[in-house]
C-alpha cells in the first residue's frame, strides 16, 4: 500500500517558517534557494511557486525533487486545468487569477508591510492590487485600486480577509474597515478585521460568524459617505 502522505505532510516536512496567508494559503522559506523572505506560497491541494527564484509545480515535483514518493499524490486533484464531468454534466471552473495576481505582486518589490505581502498585494499600473481568495485559497478576483479602479473575476459584494476570520479570536471585537488599505493597516497593529469589496456603499452578505464576536466596530471614514454607510451596516447586521 502506497504511504497516504498528504501535499500539508510533504511541505511542513521540506519547507521552514510556514504562515497562513488565506484560507488553505500558505508562504514559507522556499527550499529551491537561500531564502530569507518566505517567498513560497503555496496551498492545501499542492500547487506551490515561488515569487523570487520562479519555482513552480505541485506536490509530484516537490516529491520528486526531494527524492520522496511521488505516487500519494498522482490520484489526487492537484490541478484542474479544464472542465469537470460531474453526473455527466460539465463544470466550467472559475477564471484562476493566481498567476496574475502572484505576477502583480513581484512588482511590488519585498519593501512594504508585511500584510500586504502575507496577502500578496500587487501594484499594476501606478496603483495597488488586492487579490481575493476563494475556499481553496486560489486567486478568483483582483480589486485594482486608485487610479485605475475597476475589478475582475469574482468580485460582487464580497468580504476582503475573510479567508482569515476564521482565525481570528472571538474574545476580541470584530472591526470592519471602509477600505483594504484600511484593513491591512490594521491587521498589522493585531486586530481582528475585514472590509467590503465595494466600498461603504457596499454590503456583501452578512455572515453568521460575526455573533461569535464580542462585538463589532463599524471604522469607516468620518466624512457623510462614511457615516451613511456605517448606519447601513449596522441597521443589516442588527437585522441579520
Amino acid at each position: 500500500m502506497v504511504n497516504e502522505m498528504t501535499a500539508m505532510d510533504l511541505y511542513e516536512k521540506h519547507i521552514k517558517k510556514i504562515k497562513r496567508s488565506g484560507n488553505n494559503n500558505y508562504v514559507g522559506l522556499c527550499p529551491f534557494h537561500d531564502d530569507t523572505h518566505q517567498s513560497l506560497g503555496f496551498n492545501e491541494i499542492g500547487l506551490y511557486n515561488c515569487f523570487t527564484c520562479g519555482a513552480k509545480g505541485n506536490a509530484i515535483s516537490m516529491a520528486k525533487h526531494f527524492n520522496e514518493d511521488p505516487r500519494p499524490f498522482y490520484d489526487k486533484p492537484l490541478i484542474n486545468n479544464g472542465g469537470t464531468m460531474v453526473k455527466n454534466k460539465t463544470v466550467t471552473p472559475k477564471p484562476d487569477l493566481t498567476d496574475k495576481a502572484e505576477e502583480y505582486a513581484e512588482n511590488l518589490g519585498e519593501n512594504y508591510d508585511k500584510e500586504y505581502y502575507a496577502q500578496r498585494v500587487g501594484h499594476h499600473k501606478g496603483g495597488l492590487v488586492f487579490p481575493y481568495f476563494d475556499k481553496d485559497g486560489n486567486v478568483d478576483g483582483l480589486k485594482y485600486h486608485k487610479p485605475n479602479l475597476h475589478t475582475e473575476g469574482n468580485m460582487s459584494k464580497r468580504w476582503y480577509l475573510e479567508w482569515d476570520i476564521e482565525d481570528y479570536p472571538r474574545d476580541e471585537f470584530l472591526i470592519i474597515a471602509e477600505g483594504e488599505k484600511d484593513a491591512l493597516s490594521l491587521l498589522h497593529k493585531g486586530y481582528s478585521v475585514i472590509s467590503s469589496s465595494g466600498g461603504c456603499q457596499s454590503i456583501p452578505l452578512i455572515l453568521k460568524i460575526f455573533k461569535e464576536f464580542k462585538g463589532i466596530i463599524i471604522c469607516y471614514d468620518n466624512d457623510d459617505a462614511g457615516r451613511r454607510g456605517a448606519e447601513k451596516l449596522a441597521q443589516a447586521i442588527y437585522d441579520a
